[in-house]
């Protein structure tokens, strides 16, 4: 329902006009994307919306500079242009959709259990606790594989950061080649993440 999602957006996105936000990510969690040029609203509206909803992972730019990872997407408005939703965000907005509720964890959890993951609870565990660890949104590899090695899930870790980052949990961040770095998708908070330097020994 609509309403559901617009009182969620109120609380997420406070001093935001909630029934634009509403509209396009019901239409993109219904169909998977959303085209530019396809939203009923005015350019202005549309744009800084769009902008918002990137910013949060929400919709992710189909256009690309180079690579897959967030920070190589190209956001233009113009006629045409696509917008996709992760997969974990699909699941987020359905379930918004029917109950009102922000939750991450069911998000997560039914885009493992839709891929066939076999241990979709110790891999939710593991995403868990490697947000308690990020700082603006970043975690280290160090962090991940700490977390596997208390889950016992280290030899499994190759195939994790693969899924992890296939339902838009994660995204590489290369732009640094000294320093390999994973941006955790915004959207998948509750509470505010801290700012400041990681700890490196994590």
């Amino acid at each position: 329902m609509i309403g559901n999602l617009e009182e969620a957006f109120k609380e997420r996105f406070p001093g935001e006009d909630v029934e634009p936000i509403a509209e396009i990510l019901s239409i993109a969690a219904e169909k998977g994307s959303v085209v530019y040029d396809e939203l009923d609203m005015r350019e202005d509206v549309k744009d800084d919306l769009l902008l918002l909803l990137e910013k949060e992972r929400l919709l992710i730019p189909v256009r690309t500079s180079r690579a897959l990872a967030w920070e190589d997407r190209v956001i233009l408005f113009r006629r045409g242009e696509v917008f996709e939703m992760p997969n974990v965000i699909g699941h987020l907005m359905r379930y918004v959709e029917k109950t009102g509720e922000w939750d991450p964890d069911h998000a997560v959890r039914r885009y493992l259990e839709e891929i066939g993951e076999k241990a979709p609870e110790e891999i939710l565990s593991l995403f868990n606790r490697v947000k308690g660890d990020a700082r603006d949104y970043r975690i280290t590899p160090e962090a991940i594989l700490k977390a596997s090695e208390e889950l016992n899930l280290t030899a499994e870790m190759g195939r994790i950061i693969a899924e992890l980052k296939g339902g838009g949990i994660i995204s590489p961040c290369l732009r640094d080649p000294s320093r390999l770095l994973y941006e955790i998708n915004p959207s998948l908070v509750i509470k505010e993440i801290p700012v400041g330097p990681l700890d490196e020994t994590r």
